[in-house]
């Protein structure tokens, strides 16, 4: 049969529409798996501080008073220079006993407990603990009878976490038929050394009622190669009511000074009643070493992690995280920590992201007073996955602040930003994605109101994800009221 150039061209256009039909079936078949099936988040673990605005500390050494004598008339009268170095001692003023030490130690006639006991105090407060405690051990080897220097010493032990040789020291002072005010604050430190090698953790509950549990972006239409498709129903943001849970539990078991085992128990979670498809529980386990002293405590603790995402089981994964914190001063504190894990993914629908992930984050705190604190921090994190498209760098700032107001009211807020740039292209969008995030949470609570030892706290919060990907863009803000206990 012979046709027509008519027929020709009439049979390429059908094969060209037919192309482009096959083209966006395809296309349309894999958007619900983007909206529905799209994995959750991978959260980083950033370095926390622990200094609050109850940590601020005054260094005003100046002297309140002009000083009437002159080095030279101390270095010729001993009991003088004995007298006022021990009252600069008592006083806490410490510029004036640096002064002194020297002065007192060059006569002939110093008293060497005195000049000890100066010495061991400033030591102390230079947070020179083991020159100060060494001082202190001499003194009380040859004058065991000196109660003081004991309690001194026992202190200084409880504050450089050396809590078996502290609470040595204090037994033994309370034999020594101390007054009973001094016996009440001996049983503080007893007290706190219990504590401080018990269990400890904190439990945090909130509601939700939340309209976006997928972080959906609310666009109708998605723009695939500059064509746009309806998107399904099911990519639309969610909403869902329910609670967010976490908990952790923590002990030290002491092996020797300063150094302990640590385990430390972490869950996090949120249930919603009317959406239980996007449940979201995370438990991490650690069991590792940890060391500490008055000024730094160093931890290497191997973990491992479990997740279940819509009520099933989601990825597990074992890795490393290494914890540093240091005062730089008695106001300054900087803390750190080093991540690496190894992520397994149950369902073969995920496993294009098992690789492993790495985060290093630095965090800075200052006690600008006492009643405000501020901090500030910075996260580096890599996600490396099967999937060049999935595989990720991190960047992100962080900053903020812990307030006392008046009326007995506290507030904290905390800000960050971070950047996620995506090593290939994305399989859908045919680009490389690029997201920038912003939150925010603002918190707001009444010192003293508590009750059973749960503190309530409303918080607003916000988060907003901008991509260079639309479908991925997305904001939310939440107003919920949160209650807090730490035991």
């Amino acid at each position: 049969m012979h046709l027509s150039p008519f027929c020709f061209s009439m049979v390429g256009k059908l094969r060209f529409l037919m192309k482009v039909t096959c083209f966006t079936a395809g296309l349309i078949c894999l958007l619900p798996i983007i909206a529905v099936g799209a994995p959750p988040e991978n959260l980083p673990v950033p370095a926390v501080v622990d200094i609050r605005p109850a940590d601020h500390q005054d260094r005003d050494d100046t002297a309140r008073g002009a000083q009437i004598v002159t080095n030279e008339e101390l270095k010729k009268n001993p009991p003088l220079a004995a007298r006022f170095l021990n009252q600069a001692v008592d006083d806490e003023r410490w510029d004036i006993v640096r002064g002194l030490i020297p002065v007192y130690e060059a006569s002939p006639e110093h008293d060497p407990v005195l000049l000890a006991y100066a010495q061991g105090a400033l030591a102390r407060h230079d947070r020179e603990y083991d020159r100060a405690i060494g001082l202190y051990r001499e003194l009380l080897a040859a004058h065991p009878e000196l109660t003081r220097i004991r309690l001194d010493l026992a202190r200084m032990l409880f504050e450089n976490r050396q809590y078996d040789a502290a609470r040595v020291q204090f037994e033994k002072a309370r034999s020594d038929g101390l007054p009973d005010a001094v016996l009440d604050n001996l049983k503080n430190y007893l007290d706190a050394m219990d504590r401080a090698v018990g269990w400890s953790g904190s439990i945090d509950l909130s509601y939700l009622a939340d309209d976006n549990i997928n972080n959906a972006s609310r666009g109708k239409y998605i723009d695939i190669g500059g064509r746009m498709f309806a998107r399904n129903a099911d990519s639309y943001p969610q909403s869902g009511h329910g609670a967010y849970y976490s908990g952790s539990i923590q002990r030290d078991f002491p092996l020797a000074d300063h150094h302990s085992l640590r385990f430390q128990e972490q869950v996090t979670g949120r249930s919603y009643w009317d959406n239980h498809k996007y449940d979201d529980v995370m438990l991490r386990s650690y069991l590792g070493y940890s060391y500490s002293d008055a000024g730094q405590r160093l931890s290497l603790l191997p973990f491992y992690e479990k997740r279940w995402y819509g009520t099933e089981p989601y990825s597990s994964g074992g890795g490393l995280r290494t914890e540093y914190s240091r005062l730089l001063s008695s106001n300054w504190q900087v803390g750190s920590a080093v991540e690496y894990q190894r992520m397994h993914y149950d369902s073969s629908r995920y496993s294009y992201l098992e690789g492993h992930d790495l985060l290093l984050s630095v965090s800075l705190g200052y006690a600008f007073s006492s009643r405000l604190a501020i901090y500030a921090g910075a996260d580096l994190g890599q996600q490396d996955t099967r999937s060049d498209s999935d595989t990720n760098d991190m960047l992100g700032l962080r900053a903020g602040f812990e307030a006392e107001l008046p009326y007995g009211f506290s507030a904290s807020l905390m800000a960050g930003v971070s950047e996620r740039k995506y090593a290939g292209r994305n399989d859908i969008f045919a680009i490389r994605r690029k997201d920038v995030e912003d939150n925010c949470l603002i918190s707001l609570w009444h010192r003293g109101f508590y009750f059973w030892g749960i503190l309530p706290k409303v918080n607003f919060a916000y988060r907003s994800m901008d991509s260079n990907i639309n479908y991925y863009s997305f904001d939310q803000k939440r107003v919920y009221l949160s209650a807090t206990r730490a035991f």
